[in-house]
């Protein structure tokens, strides 16, 4: 026999070894932990986020707080337990508890790959390609309810694959089915797949009650974790305070009614047509995987191997595609790419499929031309080929889906609670602002004596600041508010505005002393200039104080600069007053207006000296009146 066959019989005996169930599982946990690499590498290592769910979830898991509706207390005290670990800061436990989960999706995404197609190496590159779809990827970076959804969707399906092929009892599946009813409702998509399946073996006449009686009281368990909320809701509620703990808001909340609107009715009006949503697909699988997924689903409904057997699991994994896409085509909100992810997760059973009739052909025209080690030459070939695919989609997108270096809203958290705001000052914001000071309120212990209050509302937010201002109590603004330049009077603490009633601003001299007249009645009486460096780079704050000679009837901007002798632009800043909250028309005569200007330095900008300038010009035409050189600064290194 020669070397070649040797290799090749060799080979055939291995992989068609399917009673090796240890190797398998060994394979699963190696899978596992490649994506846990690759998940926590490219892990956020904070915040990441104002206005979306994770910076929710990254203060409701470590405080056992209660999250928006449906309220999900698997993922809640699961996530609780994360925030215990002693590694890196709260908010960077519990987007690591998403990488973890999503490696566990990936490892049961290969033993349902496995159990379906009967094929290692289809499963295994399978894997690969589901655990780099940028869909997937993105959530398994940062704190979101996905990737533990993922990880119970595809337990799922494994387990209902055994259980169909003879191989395990339905009580597992009927227990991930309740876990995945105690996490995210998405996995009610999975019912029609199941109930195939649940046809499937009453045809066959291969079931017992009792089983049936087991499954039902596994899947009913974990909905005993919803206590959770009408437990806490004694002592919190939900971030934006709207959970009531009585029985019609707990009821209202874990059924989440208001997001029916979404499948009803597009309260955002968004617009897509067909070609959207192809690229959509596209983009996510590529063309090579819709192939193998579309060739997947022929070679089952034909009937490959046990064509009964083959068949039902056809039609099961159909109707698992048709709920899954069927939900993301019907549901209208902005981030759809997410509510794609379990029919992509699905699709990845389909693209074994896909995977392990080319593997089957191969070896039927290999076994007619009488070819040694033809089952290897094959798997090199279609193994090589799937790799080479994935790293020319992979590399590209590696920039974009890695977020280790993402500080900037944690560098702006530090920045808003280091501010020299009186004592038992009150912030006013939205509400992802205010959860962002609340955080670092609570991980950080940074100004506990703050108050927050959110409105989302404008006219919730002035009459937030008017029953502050009528205690006597200090505000300020995280953004600025239509309508607050005619009411107080404004000036800006680095990132913030401060609310003071009109005309009773007082602000302390700042170090640089000037009187420069502008130009249009506008004085600069001070100014100060301070480099940081932080996590997410260098910057230069220029604070200037303003003060108007009478009233200016034009507004006007400011454009501050770091600048060198052939570039008035190394850095940038430009917009009206306070940041962009009171326009010079509104000013006082007489009044002191405090501003700040942040200049971000680029990384690409070296170390060295750059002239600091500062110009007022006209909004209206852009024509300068005034412009200030305020000295030099020496940037360091980036």
């Amino acid at each position: 026999m020669s070397i070649a066959a040797r290799a090749g019989l060799w080979y055939d005996l291995a992989v068609m070894n399917v009673r090796r169930s240890r190797l398998d599982v060994e394979l699963a946990l190696g899978l596992g932990l490649i994506s846990l690499i690759l998940y926590v590498r490219t892990a956020a290592p904070s915040v990441v986020a104002l206005f979306d769910d994770t910076l929710e979830f990254q203060l409701v898991l470590p405080t056992l707080g209660i999250a928006h509706p449906t309220g999900y207390p698997l993922y809640t005290l699961l996530g609780y337990l994360f925030t215990r670990l002693p590694l890196g800061e709260m908010a960077y436990r519990v987007n690591l508890f998403s990488a973890i989960m999503g490696a566990a999706a990936m490892g049961t995404s290969y033993m349902a790959a496995r159990e379906l197609t009967g094929r290692r190496l289809a499963a295994a590159l399978t894997t690969v390609h589901i655990a780099t779809i940028p869909a997937w990827w993105s959530q398994t970076t940062i704190a979101e309810v996905y990737a533990l959804h993922g990880f119970i969707q595809m337990s799922l399906l494994w387990l209902m694959l055994r259980w169909v092929h003879g191989k395990g009892a339905l009580w597992p599946a009927g227990l991930a089915l309740g876990l995945g009813l105690a996490h995210h409702r998405m996995i009610l998509l999975l019912l029609p797949a199941m109930l195939v399946w649940l046809a499937s073996r009453l045809v066959e006449q291969r079931h017992r009650r009792i089983q049936w009686i087991r499954a039902l009281a596994a899947a009913g368990t974990p909905l005993l974790l919803y206590a959770y909320l009408p437990l806490r809701g004694r002592v919190t509620t939900s971030l934006d305070g709207t959970y009531h703990n009585t029985w019609a808001g707990f009821w209202a909340w874990v059924t989440a009614r208001g997001y029916s609107v979404f499948l009803t009715g597009n309260p955002f009006h968004v617009e897509r047509n067909p070609h959207f949503y192809l690229a959509l697909i596209e983009r996510q699988l590529g063309w090579w995987g819709i192939a193998l997924a579309l060739l997947g689903m022929g070679a089952l409904l034909a009937g490959r191997g046990n064509r009964r057997r083959a068949r039902w699991d056809g039609l099961a994994l159909i109707a698992a595609l048709a709920t899954t896409y069927g939900f993301g085509l019907a549901y209208r909100v902005a981030d759809v790419e997410v509510f794609f992810i379990p029919a992509f997760l699905c699709t990845g059973l389909a693209v074994a499929e896909g995977l392990a009739a080319l593997q089957t052909g191969w070896e039927h025209l290999a076994q007619g031309r009488r070819w040694p080690a033809s089952r290897l030459l094959g798997d090199i070939i279609l193994g090589g080929g799937v790799i080479a695919a994935l790293v020319f989609v992979t590399l590209p997108q590696f920039p974009a889906m890695d977020r280790h270096r993402q500080w900037d809203v944690h560098d702006l958290g530090e920045d808003i609670l280091s501010q020299p705001m009186p004592r038992d000052s009150v912030i006013v914001g939205i509400l992802g602002e205010t959860t962002l000071v609340r955080y670092f309120q609570f991980a950080h212990g940074m100004r506990p004596d703050i108050q927050v209050i959110p409105a989302d509302r404008e006219a919730d937010r002035l009459a937030a600041v008017d029953r502050v201002l009528a205690r006597g109590e200090p505000v300020f603004l995280t953004r600025p508010l239509p309508g607050a330049e005619r009411r107080y009077s404004l000036g800006a603490v680095g990132p913030l505005i401060r609310v003071w009633p009109k005309g009773a601003s007082t602000w302390d001299p700042l170090p640089g002393q000037a009187d420069l007249a502008m130009g249009d009645g506008v004085h600069m009486t001070g100014y100060l200039i301070e480099l940081r460096r932080r996590r997410s780079g260098r910057l230069a704050r220029l604070t200037v104080h303003w003060r108007a000679a009478g009233r200016i009837e034009e507004r006007l901007k400011i454009s501050a600069r770091l600048a060198t002798a052939t570039n008035d632009k190394v850095a940038m800043a430009d917009s009206e007053p306070v940041h962009n909250a009171y326009p010079t028309t509104s000013w006082l005569p007489g009044e002191v207006v405090q501003d700040v200007y942040d200049l971000r330095v680029p990384p690409s900008v070296p170390a060295g000296e750059y002239e600091v300038l500062l110009i007022l010009y006209r909004a209206a035409n852009g024509r300068e009146i005034g412009r200030a050189n305020l000295g030099v600064v020496k940037l360091p290194a980036p």
